[in-house]
């Protein structure tokens, strides 16, 4: 310790010297005033090459910044270019690797240090004299600065601290100069500290003072902290709280004027400065997520008023269940970074603001603060609008594990008053707030005696709030069992309370008392995430599963130019990091730009607080916790069935449901509507919207659905084999197309339509080519459970246990290019030409493989259409499920643009996979071509369409080209590309892609499901397509201009 003393203090592993002790942040009428705007800078790529006196008076700050701001992305640092490193140097990102040795508490002598400069003057800010003279002491408040940071005024040195995402204050009282006198600040902030071994939390390394800097001044008979906990119990509510002030500030005045309470708080007695008083409230009525009631209240001393609103509610666990206010609550939750990806984590109320109307609007409810407590303007936020929030503390450590946690600060004392500091700044900050409803301890920072004694610094303040942490694997300092990517399998087990058998029985009794929460699931990276649904389910069966928490929220892309000038959203290694951890930092529900991906529409209905089920009758399941059906409105229609709600035209009949009033957490039945029964075979549809405009949607805005037919299921009326085009007759093939000499198709109708060649293979999502399981590292003697007394009986089959494949864990990308499906090459077995038919078969392979695929054509005329017939085989077994077997056509560039309108009848408007599909509904949905795809950040297959029994494309020429689908499984689909699925696999951004020359159209009888194994589950068994074989019927036509509407 002697020689930790001595070193630098940014080298220092304490938690800093100088700041004031952690404190509420108040809403109160003291005078204040903000520094955020230009500051002036200097940078220097190491602290050596630092001005050794920042705040010399003579020193220069040639450049200006603003604040708050990350220097890296500032535009005095010039645009971001990929490949490149500005002068002030780049972002960086890891997700777990550290970019420095693995050496604590030292950082490289490279490293990155800017000195900041703000000249203010106190009558500029409005701290005229006769405001000074009313004050007790002026605080310098910094609420974010990456990483440590050393604060001069007026060349006094303040101090130092650490924790880049908690806030910290200095009494500069003595330090200023008053009137018109300049006032010069000077922040001296290091990219790399000793605290950054703390704050290793899958982000971007962006530097900088990056959240408000502000002037307090508070008044000598003032206010200086206060604390409240707004208690409910049976319908009334109970108010602690405890008040921080100077001596003359007393009496001071509780004042709840909607509960008509004035209350008198007199000068604590025996020396203390905390006085502390409890009000029984009477009836009140309760806040939570879904009924986020506030009363507004005031604390008051002759000098200041505090604003205060007050949420009453109670946090408990009953027989492992989390409740509140005696109701259990559900968890449809994001783990949420804040990031934008111009200004980094500089983010603003009002953006804040939006990204939460974004998640009302999906039926989010919950957010973990992964891995940091927010920018406290989001807490202000949840309060009112309602989201139950997992305030996490700003720590974790995860880069220990390549040293199989060994030196991990978390169980190193010499770190113990950091990680105190750390979660005492946390929990003081934000303990006022109602929408917090539990306290993490951290992320991913293994286990340890410091994380413990956070976890009883934690209970001894807050004995309400249950302590989250995910690390803890046998709840030995926790509330609730926290996992991450827990299989549905071993989760079910979790949730029956069967014993654990990898810890003591000590243990497993633990975690069987808990409530169950997965912190991370259904990492969301890329095309994905799928198997939602099977999570759902297990929440809704078991009553100790609280929910999970989406990893993540949002794409973290940082928007840049590549050196030709075409913007791109960048990711590792876009700017020449020497490690990083590529696209793992796009792994949103949103991208980086906040629209929604087709992920979180598939959340949206997975967690619908409605579910509708038809069948004999109709089924209103109210899944809320605390409302019931009265602020619903209840729409049913009936469409025939090969067309569907989003088909123009009206319905067969309509109406509003009368839907009893309906308690959270229970069922209605219902008789269908009489029209159904005018209809047999017809598609009943359901609906349920708001019945009033709330702040994140308007009156109408639909929150959940359900479809079902009166009988059986949508297809087309005839037998397939019998069904002729309407006033056709038999033609042969050739008279209505040109073919090539292997018997494929060249044109149709003078339409330069080519194909179809086999597909099998398709641009490996991120979930393909991903290989992390996390419960793998659960096994006894994994990495997981180091610091654990985790084992096992010899003969105990973990994987069974886990619902994991015994073997070691490979993509199923790799499989697909090692048997080479993404370079097949067709050889023409045969073809041949009878009356009304033109037949092939065709054998592909790849190079220097000897599986194949056999493909057998038939082409036939009827009328003006063509008709083809295709058999699709395997002619070997694989031992892996294929991406698809299915039929690629191409068409010119030139016949369509992005604009043109693409109207097909099947599973929509959106994209449906075997395992994420409950968000596309039945029906006939007219589209722009454009948004047949989506456009991600690295290119990957997209935009598949299930359930399809017809697609029109209308044509630049006015023509349009109709495809029906005869016959087929049950989830044909399809997907139509400006690139094949070999242009897409090989580009890494959208700028990679060539130039377009086709339209590539598939046509496939299935494809693989997604999962969510690029950190997660593998695509479960019935999802995946393991079919060898396969069968379609289609009927192609080009109809004249004006005859292709549906």
């Amino acid at each position: 310790m002697t020689q930790q003393q001595s070193l630098p203090y940014h080298l220092d592993p304490s938690p800093g010297a100088g700041t004031l002790p952690a404190r509420a942040h108040l809403s109160s009428d003291r005078p204040e005033a903000t520094l955020n705007g230009d500051w002036g800078f200097r940078y220097s790529a190491s602290v050596a090459a630092a001005h050794q006196d920042p705040a010399a008076q003579d020193s220069r700050f040639p450049h200006t910044v603003a604040v708050p701001g990350h220097w890296v992305l500032d535009a005095a640092n010039g645009s971001l270019i990929t490949g490149r490193i500005n002068r002030f140097g780049s972002p960086w990102y890891t997700n777990v690797d550290y970019p420095f040795p693995l050496d604590p508490p030292y950082v490289p002598d490279e490293n990155g240090t800017g000195d900041y400069l703000r000249e203010f003057t106190l009558e500029d800010l409005g701290f005229s004299a006769a405001v000074l003279a009313g004050l007790g002491r002026v605080i310098l408040r910094f609420e974010g600065v990456e990483s440590t940071f050393k604060a001069w005024l007026n060349g006094t040195e303040l101090g130092h601290a650490s924790g880049s995402r908690l806030s910290h204050e200095f009494d500069v009282t003595d330090h200023l100069h008053h009137g018109i006198g300049s006032n010069r600040l000077v922040v001296r902030v290091h990219a790399f500290a000793a605290a950054s071994y703390l704050e290793d939390q899958d982000q971007w390394w962006l530097p900088g003072i990056f959240r408000d800097v502000t002037l307090i001044g508070e008044p000598a008979a003032g206010i200086q902290d206060v604390r409240i906990v707004a208690d409910y119990h049976d319908g009334a509510g109970h108010l602690a709280l405890e008040a921080e002030a100077p001596a003359r500030a007393y009496p001071l005045r509780l004042s709840i004027p909607e509960l008509g309470i004035e209350h008198r708080i007199e000068a604590p007695t025996g020396g203390t400065a905390t006085a502390k008083i409890d009000v029984a409230v009477g009836p009140v009525l309760g806040w939570s997520a879904e009924t986020p009631r506030l009363y507004a209240a005031t604390l008051a001393s002759s000098e200041e008023t505090v604003s205060l609103r007050l949420g009453f509610r109670r946090v408990d666990i009953s027989d492992g269940v989390l409740r509140v206010n005696g109701a259990p609550i559900r968890f449809r939750g994001v783990n949420r970074h804040e990031f934008h990806p111009r200004v980094g984590r500089a983010i603003t109320a009002e953006f804040t603001r939006s990204e939460l109307e974004t998640m009302k609007r999906h039926n989010i409810n919950a957010i973990r603060t992964s891995h940091y407590p927010p920018n406290h303007h989001l807490l202000d936020l949840a309060d009112e609008l309602g989201f139950w929030l997992i305030d996490e503390c700003d720590l974790e450590t995860h880069g220990f594990v390549a040293t199989g946690w060994e030196a991990n600060p978390s169980d190193d004392p010499i770190w113990l008053p950091a990680y105190l500091d750390r979660i005492e700044r946390t929990w003081r900050r934000d303990a006022n707030h109602s929408s917090v409803v539990m306290f993490s301890l951290g992320n991913e920072s293994g286990t340890g005696a410091n994380l413990a004694a956070m976890a009883d610094w934690l209970r001894s303040h807050d004995p309400m709030r249950p302590i989250h942490y995910e690390g803890d694997h046998e709840a030995r300092y926790t509330d609730v069992y926290s996992r991450m990517y827990a299989t549905p399998t071993e989760s079910d087990s979790l949730l029956a309370r069967n014993p654990v058998p990898w810890v003591s029985a000590e243990g497993s009794d633990r975690i069987s008392a808990q409530p169950y929460i997965l912190c991370e699931y259904v990492h969301a990276m890329g095309n994905g995430p799928g198997g939602m649904s099977d999570y759902e389910a297990l929440f809704d069966t078991h009553p100790r599963a609280a929910g999970g928490f989406v990893w993540e929220y949002k794409d973290h892309g940082i928007l840049a130019s590549t050196p030709d000038g075409r913007q791109v959203y960048a990711y590792g290694g876009d700017f020449a990091e020497p490690i990083h951890d590529s696209n793992f930092v796009l792994d949103g529900l949103v991208f980086a730009d906040g629209t929604p991906s087709p992920g979180l529409i598939e959340y949206a209905k997975v967690i619908e607080p409605f579910r509708v089920t038809i069948g004999e009758d109709l089924r209103i399941q109210n899944r809320q916790d605390f409302e019931d059906t009265t602020g619903y409105t209840f729409h049913w229609r009936i469409d025939g069935a090969d067309r569907g709600p989003e088909a123009a035209g009206e319905p067969l009949a309509a109406g509003i449901l009368e839907v009893p009033t309906t308690a959270p957490r229970s069922t209605s039945t219902l008789a269908l509507p009489a029209a159904a029964n005018k209809h047999p075979g017809a598609l009943l549809s359901v609906s349920v919207h708001l019945a009033e405009p709330t702040w994140w949607a308007p009156a109408g805005h639909e929150v959940a659905w359900g479809q079902g037919l009166t009988t059986g299921r949508p297809g087309p009326a005839e037998d397939p084999e019998l069904a002729k085009h309407p006033g056709g007759t038999a033609a042969q093939p050739w008279e209505l197309a040109a073919f090539d000499e292997a018997g494929l198709l060249r044109s149709l109708a003078e339409l330069e339509l080519a194909g179809p060649e086999l597909l099998a293979f398709r641009a490996p999502t991120d979930n393909d080519d991903g290989t992390i399981e996390p419960s793998r590292g659960m096994r006894p003697g994994g990495p997981d459970t180091v610091g654990t007394n985790a084992q096992a009986p010899e003969d105990f089959d973990w994987d069974a246990y886990a619902g994991l494949a015994p073997e070691p864990v490979r993509a199923i990308a790799e499989k697909w290019r090692a048997a080479g499906l993404h370079r097949l090459q067709r050889r023409t077995v045969s073809t041949r030409a009878t009356a009304g038919e033109l037949a092939s078969a065709h054998r592909y392979g790849a190079p220097a493989r000897p599986e194949g695929f056999g493909v057998d054509l038939n082409f036939s005329a009827t009328g003006t259409s063509l008709r083809l017939r295709a058999r699709m085989e395997a002619l070997q077994e694989y031992g892996f499920p294929l991406a698809q077997l299915g039929l690629g056509f191409t068409l010119p560039a030139a016949v369509l643009t992005d604009a043109s309108t693409a109207r097909f009848t099947g599973a929509g408007p959106g994209e449906s996979y075997a395992d994420s599909r409950a968000a596309q509904r039945f029906g006939t949905h007219p589209l722009p071509v454009g948004a047949l795809r989506t456009d991600y950040p690295r290119p990957q297959a997209n935009g598949r369409r299930g359930d399809l029994r017809s697609l029109d494309l209308e044509l630049v020429d006015g023509r349009t080209l109709r495809l029906t689908i005869l016959d087929g499984p049950p989830d044909t689909g399809f997907t139509l590309s400006p690139w094949s699925q070999q242009e897409l696999a090989a580009a890494s951004h959208p700028t990679e892609l060539p130039e377009s020359t086709h339209w590539h159209l598939g046509i496939d009888a299935g494809q693989h499901g997604l999962g969510s194994r690029s950190c997660g589950i593998d695509v479960a068994e019935p999802e995946a397509f393991t079919a060898r074989r396969a069968e379609l019927l289609l009927e192609l036509a080009v109809l004249p201009g004006g005859d292709g509407t549906a």
